[in-house]
C-alpha cells in the first residue's frame, strides 16, 4: 500500500510539472508572438509591432511620393478586413502593371523609391498596405499568409480595371516572400489550372 501511494504522489508531481511547463510555454510564446507580430501600442493603435520598431534602420528616410497622378483603392477581404492601396499612373499609357509589396513592419510609403523606377519605365504601380500595416486593417502580421491572399485579390482588381494588364509582382523582404506565395496560388490571375 505504501508503494502505491508513493507512485501516485510521483504521478501527481509529474502531471503538475508537465502542466506548469506547458502553461509557461504558452505564456512565453504568446508574449513573443505579440512582440513580433501584433500591431499597435498604448499610444498608437497603428504602430508596427514592438520587435519591428527595435530592428528598423532609424537612419532610413521615407522616400518621397512620385510626382504622378494617384488614386486610393480599397476592398474588403473575405474575413471582413478593409485593405487599401495606392495606384500610381505613369505619364505614358500602357498595360504593364507592378504590384509592390512592402516589407515587415513597413507600409506602402516605404516602396515609393521602387515605384519611381517602375513609373519611369511606363508601368502602372499598385502599392498596397498589407495586413496590419499602414491604413489596412488587421491586428497581426501573418508573415505572408493573409498578405498573399491580398496580393491575389489586388491582381484580380487590376485585371478588372484593365483587361489587358500584364502584372509583375515585386516585394521587398517579407513582401518578397508574400509575392512568391501569391504567385503560387491557383487563384492568381493567369495561374488558373487548365
Amino acid at each position: 500500500m505504501m508503494n502505491y501511494n508513493r507512485k501516485r504522489r510521483w504521478g501527481t508531481v509529474v502531471i503538475v510539472f508537465i502542466a506548469a511547463v506547458l502553461a509557461a510555454g504558452y505564456v512565453i510564446g504568446d508574449y513573443f508572438v505579440d512582440y513580433a507580430l501584433k500591431r499597435g501600442n498604448e499610444t498608437d493603435p497603428l504602430a508596427p509591432p514592438a520587435a519591428c520598431v527595435n530592428i528598423l534602420d532609424k537612419s532610413r528616410e521615407m522616400p518621397e511620393e512620385p510626382a504622378v497622378p494617384t488614386e486610393e483603392w480599397s476592398m474588403t477581404m473575405p474575413d471582413g478586413r478593409n485593405v487599401v492601396a495606392v495606384s500610381y499612373r505613369p505619364a505614358q499609357t500602357g498595360h504593364r502593371w507592378v504590384i509592390l509589396a512592402h516589407g515587415y513592419g513597413r507600409d506602402h510609403r516605404y516602396v515609393r523609391d521602387y515605384a519611381e523606377v517602375y513609373l519611369k519605365q511606363g508601368y502602372h504601380v499598385l502599392s498596397p498596405d498589407l495586413c496590419a500595416a499602414g491604413e489596412s486593417e488587421g491586428q497581426y502580421i501573418t508573415m505572408g499568409v493573409k498578405e498573399s491572399e491580398e496580393i491575389v485579390k489586388w491582381a484580380a482588381k487590376v485585371k478588372e480595371s484593365d483587361d489587358d494588364a500584364e502584372i509583375v509582382l515585386h516585394g521587398i523582404s517579407m513582401g518578397a516572400a508574400t509575392v512568391m506565395l501569391a504567385a503560387g496560388r491557383y487563384e492568381m490571375p493567369g495561374m488558373e489550372p487548365s
